[in-house]
């Protein structure tokens, strides 16, 4: 329930009465609508010197990557994150086009900003910021197209989460490929930032590669939702889509996931079938099966 709205004239206006309203004690939970990093200060304030959860509402196209930053992790729930013309509707799956690139790669480089795999090719956080973006936009365009077998939650307008599935036989990308999506990482990157984050990336992917069981299955190469919508049931939403169609079709399923993990699949029958050797200093990754129905 929303006890109060404040439009104030400037943000430092804006970060005052948050302040000051927080530590009267006059909200639980605030809800900053704004573009300005200015507010990140104001903001961990009142969440670590107070307890109080913040959530920021941003339409921003081109959004201040630090203030998004500090509002991550369950702060606000999903109901009011899904503002507009049908306040607090579920959002919805469909399948996924290659217009989705762009934002759903977005959304994936906040969701994968801290996992340990991208710590360990990306050492430096902002550097690690522009690289998942154009990696991610690289590969759901080129190495595991979107539009081929993928899936999108959207809510009034703005994707929560994305899928990528590859049908069977097309799980491991082509020469062709790859050389397709050579130009956006360099462009992104630079030439010699990319030769040292590709080596450690190509260290990777053949581990896994050569991990890749070798019998017809659908593959889930991606899945990951906006950390702002994180334990909603978005990423479930799309595992049950998916793997109703894995059903459909009597087909197997695999992927691959941190350990971590291991319990969120096993939820949806994924059986662990080995623990995949990793470069050294690489977190291991597992290998996850699950049989036809």
């Amino acid at each position: 329930m929303v006890l109060k709205t404040e439009e104030e004239g400037s943000d430092v206006n804006l970060a005052t009465l948050l302040l000051k309203d927080g530590f009267q004690g006059l909200y639980d939970v605030a809800v900053v609508i704004s573009n300005d990093s200015d507010l990140v200060l104001p903001i961990e304030m009142v969440k670590t010197e107070l307890g109080k959860p913040v959530g920021v509402l941003n339409r921003h196209k081109n959004q201040s990557f630090h203030l998004h930053q500090c509002a991550r992790g369950p702060s606000i729930p999903l109901t009011l994150l899904d503002m507009g013309d049908h306040a607090g509707k579920p959002g919805t799956v469909r399948a996924a086009t290659r217009a989705d690139v762009r934002e759903l790669a977005d959304v994936l480089q906040r969701a994968f900003f801290d996992a340990p795999q991208f710590a360990y090719l990306l050492a430096d956080p902002d550097f690690r910021a522009r690289a998942l973006s154009a990696t991610f936009a690289a590969e759901l365009r080129y190495l595991h197209p979107v539009d081929v077998g993928g899936e999108v939650v959207v809510a009034n307008g703005a994707i929560l989460g994305g899928a990528a599935w590859m049908p069977p036989g097309r799980w491991r990308p082509s020469a062709w490929q790859q050389l397709r999506a050579t130009p956006t990482l360099v462009r992104a990157l630079g030439l010699q930032r990319l030769q040292e984050y590709g080596k450690r990336g190509q260290a990777l992917t053949a581990a896994m590669h050569a991990a890749h069981p070798t019998e017809p299955h659908w593959y889930l190469a991606i899945l990951g939702t906006d950390p702002d919508t994180q334990s909603r049931g978005v990423g479930s939403a799309l595992m049950r889509s998916g793997l109703a169609r894995c059903d459909c079709e009597h087909a197997d399923a695999y992927l691959e996931c941190l350990e971590v993990h291991v319990p969120y699949y096993a939820r949806f029958d994924f059986e662990v079938t080995q623990a995949i050797a990793m470069p050294e200093g690489a977190p291991t990754q597992f290998g996850m099966w699950r049989p036809r129905r």
